[in-house]
C-alpha cells in the first residue's frame, strides 16, 4: 500500500472532485524507487496511480487532468507508456521538465478526478 512521503494525504475529495497528490515510481512493497529503465519507472508510476484510484473507487476514466513532471527529456517514451494507460478517455495534461524530484525520481504525476 502506498503511503505519503510527508505531511499530506494521497487523495483529497472536494464535492465530486478528487485531488491526487504527486506519485512517484515507488515499489509499494519496498518503498523505494523502482530499479530499471525509464520504461519500467514510467509504468510503475501509472500502476501507483491506478492503486490510489482503486482505493477510492475510481478509475483512469475518472481522471480529468494530469500534471506530469519529468527529469529526463524522454517525453517520446513517456507518451508511449501514457497512451497504453489512457486509451480512449484522454484527460487534459500538462508536462513539465524539472531538475529534481523527491527521492531523486525521474517522473512524478499528480491528477484530478471527477466522479458523480
Amino acid at each position: 500500500m502506498l503511503k505519503p512521503l510527508g505531511p499530506y494525504v494521497l487523495v483529497k475529495k472536494a464535492n465530486n472532485f478528487y485531488f491526487i497528490s504527486g506519485l512517484l515510481p515507488i515499489e509499494p512493497s519496498t518503498g523505494s524507487i523502482i530499479e530499471g529503465d525509464d520504461h519500467k519507472r514510467f509504468k510503475q508510476v501509472f500502476e501507483n496511480l491506478i492503486e490510489v484510484l482503486n482505493a477510492n473507487s475510481l478509475s483512469l476514466n475518472d481522471i480529468i487532468k494530469v500534471t506530469v513532471y519529468l527529469k529526463s527529456r524522454n517525453s517520446k517514451l513517456f507518451n508511449e507508456v501514457y497512451k497504453q494507460y489512457f486509451k480512449d478517455n484522454l484527460p487534459a495534461r500538462t508536462l513539465i521538465f524539472v531538475d529534481n524530484l523527491p527521492m531523486d525520481a525521474d517522473v512524478e504525476i499528480d491528477a484530478i478526478a471527477y466522479k458523480e
